[in-house]
């Protein structure tokens, strides 16, 4: 049975209620003493363990030694008496100056939680937490219980937008007879929410891609026109940012759309760090509408500056753990990642090889970012057909998605087949210096084509980080060049000068990069050498 919205009932105080609802430490506020993105940290380590099986992961709590670690031992005893979210159930729930609610299969993990969070789970009432979402200000959220025996509570935060407020209150009335009791509040930036049931919905402040897309899934209610009914399934899970980055997902069953398979899917992708990890846990084809149904969750901190915190969880299988990928804050994404069956890699196999060379600059749709942007000229190697014109395509960079057939052209045949691996030098490392986008440091052993077998150059093509390859190689490499020479040398040597390749790189691979291009740069400068040398 759901309650009021706003006002808490009052709470039998037993000795843990008491403590857990004295004054907890701002979220605001943290650690004087903690580095800047400490809390970003916490929280991605956090999120991470709570994705692993208790039973394969152990581990012991800290000794609480202050008083906030003492209170998250308290949240952390709390928690621990829910039980867990069913199989392939999450949320994530990210808040101002650290706040944060996780809940997983595996369990919850929490940090400043709500006092009246922390009164409503000292009740002893609660079964499990279905669902959080955090405003930016520490008194606007957001949280559905399972409650004993299998009824549905809905608490908001009393700074929550009385628009709001009217709306759930609404939803309360209108569908107490309905079997779904299916509720959810996302807050953005801002003031901004999206909230929405299994049949209406109503927004503020949010982007006017995701506001258009929702228009046009609804209709707005004559007799209650502040909100709007949807004309068919209502989404699933919605997860935006300000950006106006949005992804969206609906589930096969109108009635209760938090359970079964995603069927429909829609997105808007402007996040280069989202969209990079969209495509490593759904692969090549992450596009293919068939494969949202292998996503289980999906999640953005709409409270970030720029939209590079996220979680994408995989639908579980035949694995014991859900494949994973997470990033919170600008560190390294974390995750969790099965090696893929054979079936699978075999399909995303390149299909003969093709390469194309781009007749035009840009990419068709200018705001779509799982189009590749490219430059007139540049070279791709098609990987898949995906209809309508579309291929998936990839760069020498390493970078995947979508090109259209009427901006690329094939290599002719003949072409392919006689090009000297010096030409192929040429033709795949020209498009490469645009300043921050080289990702991947091309594979100069693609381009020698007999192998030195010398002893001592054995050992050099074995160094870790290195290029595979020795001087000899580069120099019969290079020899293709009609304008091989001491000058051609060094206007060659120039291009791979460590501290200027750099610039080229992009921020995540740089350092890694730099040293495989002072290697080339080495290697060609002795090639410069032995020349002055034959010269003397």
């Amino acid at each position: 049975m759901m309650s009021s919205w706003i006002s808490v009932p009052s709470l039998d105080q037993s000795p843990l209620t008491q403590l857990s609802t004295s004054p907890s430490p701002s979220p605001r506020a943290g650690h004087r003493d903690a580095p800047p993105n400490s809390h970003k940290i916490l929280a991605r380590k956090t999120l991470s363990a709570t994705l692993q099986d208790p039973k394969t992961s152990p581990s012991t709590p800290p000794q609480p030694t202050t008083l906030q670690d003492t209170m998250q031992e308290i949240v952390a005893q709390l928690l621990a008496t829910l039980e867990p979210l069913g199989r392939d159930e999450y949320f994530t729930a990210f808040g101002p100056g650290g706040r944060f609610l996780f809940g997983t299969p595996n369990g919850y993990a929490a940090k400043h939680l709500p006092d009246e969070v922390m009164k409503r789970l000292s009740s002893k009432t609660v079964r499990k937490i279905r669902f959080a979402s955090f405003g930016s200000h520490e008194h606007v959220w957001f949280v559905a219980y399972d409650t004993y025996p299998f009824g549905t509570y809905y608490d908001v935060g009393p700074s929550t937008a009385p628009a709001l407020c009217r709306f759930l209150n609404f939803v309360q009335r209108a569908d107490k007879k309905s079997t779904s009791k299916f509720l959810r509040v996302q807050f953005g930036d801002g003031n901004s929410y999206l909230a929405w049931s299994s049949t209406s919905w109503i927004s503020y402040g949010i982007d006017r891609g995701l506001k258009d897309f929702l228009n046009d899934m609804s209709k707005v209610d004559p007799l209650n026109t502040f909100r709007r009914i949807f004309t068919s399934n209502a989404p699933s899970n919605i997860a935006f940012h300000s950006d106006g980055s949005f992804i969206l997902a609906r589930k096969e069953n109108r009635l209760t759309p938090q359970h079964g398979l995603f069927q429909n899917c829609a997105y808007k992708i402007k996040s280069g760090a989202i969209l990079e990890g969209w495509i490593q846990l759904l692969g090549t084809n992450a596009y293919d509408p068939d494969r949202f149904q292998d996503l289980a969750y999906f999640a953005i901190d709409a409270h970030c500056k720029t939209a590079e915190s996220y979680v994408f969880i995989k639908a579980r299988k035949r694995q014991a753990e859900a494949d994973f990928v997470l990033r919170i804050g600008a560190s390294e994404s974390t995750n969790r990642l099965s090696p893929p069956d054979a079936s699978v890699q075999l399909s995303q196999q390149p299909r003969g090889s093709q390469w194309a060379k781009m007749l035009r600059s840009g990419r068709p749709h200018t705001s779509d970012t799982w189009e590749l942007m490219l430059n007139k000229g540049q070279r791709i190697k098609i990987l898949e057909e995906k209809g309508n014109g579309w291929f998936v395509a990839q760069t020498l960079a390493n970078n995947i998605g979508y090109v259209h057939k009427t901006w690329f052209a094939y290599d002719p045949p003949h072409l392919t087949k006689t090009r000297t691996p010096y030409q192929r030098y040429i033709d795949d490392t020209g498009g490469l210096f645009k300043p921050g986008t080289i990702r991947e440091f091309p594979e100069i052993k693609r381009y020698v084509d007999s192998q030195c077998e010398e002893v001592n150059c054995q050992s050099t093509k074995g160094l870790p980080g290195g290029l595979e390859v020795c001087v000899h190689e580069i120099r019969k490499l290079f020899q293709g060049s009609p304008e091989y020479g001491y000058v051609f040398l060094k206007e060659e040597r120039n291009k791979w000068h460590p501290d200027k390749f750099a610039r080229f790189c992009h921020p995540e691979h740089r350092d890694d990069m730099k040293k495989k291009a002072e290697c080339l740069f080495v290697l060609i400068g002795c090639l410069m050498d032995d020349l002055e040398t034959k010269d003397t």
